[in-house]
């Protein structure tokens, strides 16, 4: 493969074409500085001008990521149209797009993928600090094309400025933000600072974070029994706690330092990055029957109590040349090096051990070809080797490389740009091991290498007039299942689940990639009373990978496959990784009201809708009873208003999130909610004019809230009313 990168490295000199990546790059600042432009997805209609043409897309950065900021990624991005938060108890969320997450979503820092195993279970948390953050970015919809076959869902982007190739035009600048939650047990408190040291050529980053809580509060019981017992067929109530999660509290620290040298055509720089996360899995979300034949001891009620002890290395290189030409513009290669454990520690006993370790090239060549014409050519190498091994050891260790190259061209032509691009990749799967025994013939599967070759393309067109914007984009996108689709054997106790991979049954055929074929329209319309931006997709799958469940039991205590269980709580349903075409389809509306003058300051408002569903097709051939796709977002309706001044802003948005009454096969529905939240920032004047204090408030109305997205929002609701003081400062 290294070879292979090497000869492609070599002809890119020749094909060139420019990056149209999700944000701008600070390194092409030849001439000086370039004032930035943020837009704000809430806020500001328009926001995909910032990206692929015909693709929606949020930005945040500034005072409102501040304020958006939460203890994990998917809740910092939750408030966003079209995103929602797949939590597993406070200390965990990932991020939905329009239904879509996990292996669908790439979740991208500083260009690299995160790396992490928030892509393999709902239990396990995305290796990102989001306080850290500089400028959060999201492409909704299929963006496999420059960021490799996994996006087929979308992309979040977390820019850290790690590698300090940004100037701030002074010799010295840093921040430093502290929050406590002030209003729940939970007690969230937060510290997080950077520095930075620079001159013309170089550049030094230093930042450093520390975050901890309690066991959050809620309004109401943790577990609902009847629904788990109606779910998963057993009585919950010995584990259950009322007022609060036990078990939920959480840790985490971590630093980073990075330097950069910038030359008149060229830079380089590089960073390094150490994360620690120790947090806990609420009770009865993830437990075990009393006579799974495990020794250890159990909490209080009788559940073992579930620990997640997370540490993560990352080293980042980042190098480009900048040629003094009209056809070629700019070469860049970027490498992250990723090393990636948790250990799942029960009750004080280590139990599984998950290793990811990761190693990420990108080349890129930028280039113009003609007048109107811009574009990027490049390739991607990605090496995994993938292991978890001890009492969840449903996945064998496997190596999984992958070489792609993609190219994305742009012309623009008075009114209307035009966007087209194409991505090949070559992906295998070597399994290096057994699958874990199965009794009571203690099969074990082991599958020869697999291979996949599969291919993205996307044509975009964007037309523009004084007052609107229409844009269209049409593509296919394929994805190459992930090692636990295909490898997973055995019981797999976050989901409560005994998981059988695509190839257990397969007769050595190999699935069909899933394959999307999208397409999305929007218009944007600026008017009298504001601005109304409107999307519509529509995502026809072929081959869509989800679990059915099979009707039979895995009991534990026997380690036996049954037709019927006579106590449900010592058995697991079998839930197989099985293929079937979707269709996955949806819209999101929003209005931004035009600002009037109100108490010497500007009074804002606006308002969305946003809408998803899922839908598989013939799927009661296949034994499901239900065509819905499990854990699909219901539609939300919300409004906010905000008042601005030069020192003050004072935010309030209410959200009405619709009941979810086809909640998917052998999944429960969930009620609807008004969820209420509020901010207030203070600027402050003087020699502290850059410092400010901020009061933030979730869920006000202290709302009973269970998460439809949520694998375990029958164990673990949504934390009940909070409120955040905060305090910062930057010079």
């Amino acid at each position: 493969m290294l070879k292979a990168f090497r000869q492609v490295a070599g002809w890119l000199v020749v094909l060139a074409i420019p990056q149209p990546g999700l944000a701008e790059d600070p390194k092409d600042k030849e001439h000086g500085e370039i004032e930035e432009v943020t837009v704000s997805g809430q806020k500001e209609p328009g926001a995909h001008d910032q990206f692929r043409t015909g693709q929606s897309g949020v930005i945040l950065a500034g005072d409102e990521l501040r304020l958006e900021i939460s203890n994990t990624l998917g809740e910092t991005l939750a408030s966003q149209p079209g995103v929602h938060n797949a939590t597993f108890g406070p200390s965990v969320g990932l991020p939905v797009l329009r239904g879509l997450s996990g292996v669908r979503v790439r979740i991208i820092e500083d260009g690299i993928g995160s790396w992490d195993a928030s892509s393999l279970s709902p239990d396990h948390a995305v290796a990102i600090e989001p306080i850290l953050a500089e400028r959060i970015e999201v492409l909704q919809g299929a963006s496999s094309i420059e960021f490799g076959n996994a996006a087929v869902g979308g992309v979040v982007h977390v820019d850290t400025q790690r590698i300090p190739f940004t100037k701030a035009g002074q010799s010295h600048s840093g921040a430093i933000e502290w929050r406590k939650e002030i209003i729940n047990d939970h007690a969230q408190t937060t510290t997080a600072a950077k520095f930075n040291i620079e001159n013309q050529r170089f550049g030094f980053h230093i930042d450093a974070y520390n975050r901890n809580h309690d066991d959050v509060e809620i309004p109401g019981c943790a577990i609902d029994v009847a629904q788990v017992n109606r779910q998963f067929g057993f009585n919950a109530s010995q584990s259950n706690t009322c007022g609060y999660i036990a078990n939920s509290d959480a840790e985490a620290k971590g630093y980073s330092i990075g330097a950069a040298l910038t030359e008149e055509h060229w830079y380089i720089g590089a960073s390094a990055r150490n994360m620690k996360y120790d947090y806990g899995i609420p009770p009865g979300s993830h437990t075990e029957p009393r006579d799974s034949g495990h020794s250890h001891g159990g909490s209080e009620g009788g559940d073992p109590l579930i620990r997640i002890d997370l540490e993560q290395q990352r080293y980042d290189f980042r190098a480009g040349y900048r040629f003094q030409q009209d056809v070629l513009h700019q070469l860049e290669l970027q490498i992250a090096t990723v090393d990636y454990e948790h250990f799942e520690f029960e009750s004080g006993f280590s139990g599984t051990h998950f290793v990811n370790d990761v190693t990420e090239a990108k080349l890129s060549l930028e280039h113009n070809l003609a007048a109107g014409f811009e574009g990027v050519i490049g390739i991607q190498a990605i090496d995994r080797y993938f292991s978890s091994t001890g009492d969840e050891n449903f996945v064998p260790p496997s190596d999984v490389t992958s070489f792609g190259i993609y190219l994305v061209e742009k012309w623009q032509r008075g009114a209307w740009t035009f966007q087209a691009g194409g991505r090949f990749d070559i992906t295998e799967i070597r399994q290096l091991q057994l699958t874990a025994p199965l009794r009571p013939d203690n099969y074990q599967l082991m599958h020869a290498p697999i291979e996949y070759k599969t291919s993205s393309f996307q044509l975009g067109v964007d037309y523009g007039l004084e007052h609107h914007q229409w844009f269209a984009a049409l593509g296919r996108h394929q994805r190459t299942p992930d090692v636990h689709e295909f490898l997973s054997l055995g019981p797999h106790l976050a989901t409560r689940s005994f998981d059988l991979g695509l190839l257990l049954r397969s007769d050595g055929n190999i699935p069909d990639p899933e394959q999307f074929n999208t397409l999305e329209l929007g218009w944007d319309w600026s008017h009298g009373l504001g601005s109304t931006q409107i999307r519509l997709f529509r995502s026809e799958v072929d081959g869509f990978i989800y679990q059915n469940n099979t009707g039979i039991f895995y009991d534990l205590a026997e380690q036996l496959f049954r037709i019927n269980c006579v106590r449900l709580a010592e058995c697991l349903p079998v839930y197989e990784y099985q293929q079937n075409d979707a269709v996955i389809q949806g819209g999101e509306v929003q209005w931004l009201w035009p600002g009037v003058s109100v108490a010497r300051g500007t009074l804002q408002v606006d308002w969305f809708v946003d809408y998803v569903e899922g839908n598989l097709e013939d799927a009661g051939d296949s034994g499901t009873g239900n065509e819905d796709i499990p854990r699909m977002p219901p539609w939300r309706l919300g409004a906010g208003a905000e008042w601005s001044s030069m020192q003050w802003l004072f935010d309030i948005t209410a959200t009405y999130v619709a009941a979810l009454n086809n909640p998917g096969a052998f999944e429960t529905e969930t009620d609807s909610y008004l969820e209420v939240n509020a901010s207030l920032h203070y600027r402050l004047t003087g020699r502290l004019e850059n410092a400010s204090v901020f009061l933030k408030g979730k869920n006000l109305s202290d709302q009973e809230i269970h998460n439809a997205t949520s694998f375990i929002r029958n164990f673990a609701p949504e934390p009940g009313r909070s409120l955040e003081l905060g305090l910062s400062w930057e010079w």
